[in-house]
């Protein structure tokens, strides 16, 4: 496990990353990778970087990456939330590949990647 000074420094180091993107209208597009320990035992810091990245290479300064604490569904982690539009997708057990395809088929594309779509 991370300690709290390790954490703060990922949190530090995203927040000046993603600073360029500006702030978001309500409606527009919103990922959001949980970051609490379990997230991060199971992958979500390379999941939030591999999203950092794409967006940035791909110049989707639109799209607002944040990070947040437990959802209390610890057996679905890493957990990642989009919000299009106002309407909320979560995706269970994301990878760094499975982020690209959250970016080309939902966030590029409009289409849900269906087969890792939960519930909480």
């Amino acid at each position: 496990m991370k300690s709290k000074q390790e954490l703060q420094q990922i949190r530090e180091f995203i927040k000046n990353k993603t600073a360029n993107r500006g702030i978001v209208a309500d409606g527009a597009t919103h990922i959001n990778v949980g970051m609490d320990d379990c997230g991060i035992e199971n992958g979500a810091r390379d999941v939030l970087l591999k999203f950092n990245e794409e967006l940035s290479d791909r110049k989707l300064i639109d799209v607002k990456l944040t990070q947040s604490g437990c959802a209390g569904a610890c057996p679905l982690e890493p957990l990642v939330s989009v919000k299009i539009g106002g309407v909320k997708t979560y995706y269970a057990h994301v990878t760094p590949e499975i982020a690209v395809r959250i970016i080309d088929e939902h966030i590029v594309g409009g289409n849900p990647v269906r087969e890792f779509v939960c519930s909480v």
